[in-house]
């Protein structure tokens, strides 16, 4: 495993990453709340945005929400994206499919700037939380 993926599986918390290969990486801009019926949007500023990073590992063919205690997760492939979702029904992180991911990367900066690579969808309650990012 490469050192950079271990340090970020450790920091996570994902004990059972250290056999695991790093999946997705995605760092929000972006975070949307619901909570008691009222919704807010607010940005997420570069220096916040490392402690609220989406990282699923893969271990053989089982899949882990490493970002959020390593919750184990199920892959589903459909169009033109990957949805990983949690077993446990705490939420999913939806992102492009690699070909996609790869035509994002090569835009201009400033075109890429209007384009989420991922969205993290957490279900707190009767609340949720959802991440946009790249």
């Amino acid at each position: 495993m490469k050192p950079e993926v271990l340090a970020i599986a450790l920091a996570c918390g994902a004990t059972q990453a250290l056999g695991a290969q790093l999946e997705f990486l995605g760092e929000p801009v972006t975070k949307i709340e619901i909570t008691d019926g009222v919704s807010s949007s607010s940005p997420i500023p570069h220096a916040e945005a490392k402690q609220h990073r989406a990282v699923i590992t893969r271990e053989g063919d089982q899949y882990f929400w490493a970002s959020r205690g390593g919750i184990p997760m199920t892959r589903v492939e459909s169009g033109g994206y990957v949805t990983y979702v949690a077993v446990t029904g705490e939420g999913y992180v939806r992102t492009l499919l690699p070909a996609g991911l790869d035509a994002l990367y090569q835009l201009p900066p400033e075109a890429r700037e209007k384009e989420f690579a991922y969205t993290e969808h957490l279900v707190d309650q009767l609340g949720s939380t959802t991440y946009f990012g790249r």
